[in-house]
Parts: C-alpha cells; sequence; structure tokens
C-alpha cells in the first residue's frame, strides 16, 4: 500500500514542490498532443484542420509523434510548477 499522507498541516515544503511539479508534468503531457499539432499548424506543416495534421503526424510517425518534444517541455515545467506551489 502506499505510504499515508500526513496530516493536514503537517506537509513538508517537498511535498508542495513534489505536487506541483508533478501536477505541471501531468497537465503538459495531457495537452501536449493538441500543442504538437497547433505547432505544426503554426509552422506551415498543418493540413488544413487540427484533426487532419493529427491524423498525418500518427500516420508519419506513429502515435508517440504526438507526444515528441514532450520530454524536454516537462523538465521544463517541473521546477516551475514546485515552485509555484510552494509559494
Amino acid at each position: 500500500p502506499p505510504p499515508p499522507l500526513p496530516p493536514p498541516g503537517e506537509a513538508s515544503a517537498w511535498h508542495f514542490v513534489l505536487a506541483g511539479g508533478l501536477g505541471g508534468v501531468v497537465s503538459r503531457t495531457v495537452v501536449a498532443p493538441l500543442e504538437r499539432g497547433k505547432l505544426a499548424m503554426q509552422t506551415g506543416q498543418g493540413e488544413g484542420s487540427l484533426s487532419l495534421t493529427l491524423s498525418r503526424i500518427v500516420r508519419e510517425e506513429g502515435w508517440g509523434g504526438l507526444w515528441r518534444g514532450n520530454a524536454a517541455n516537462c523538465a521544463r515545467v517541473f521546477p516551475f510548477g514546485g515552485a509555484v506551489c510552494l509559494s
């Protein structure tokens, strides 16, 4: 079983940093395919609509192509989300 949560008011600063960082990473990962499609359309690589652009990315690069570049984005977001949640 997972470790118990600390009682309210006794969470350490690291709990807040971890919660904020993981929250930021999860949110960026969920919207990464939409961001990838938007970026493709902004750079002239779109197919006319977002759904057609996402379909082309999946066809040419596979499902993982929708999350290409997400690791770098998550590495940037984690410390920022942690700092925001801590403050």
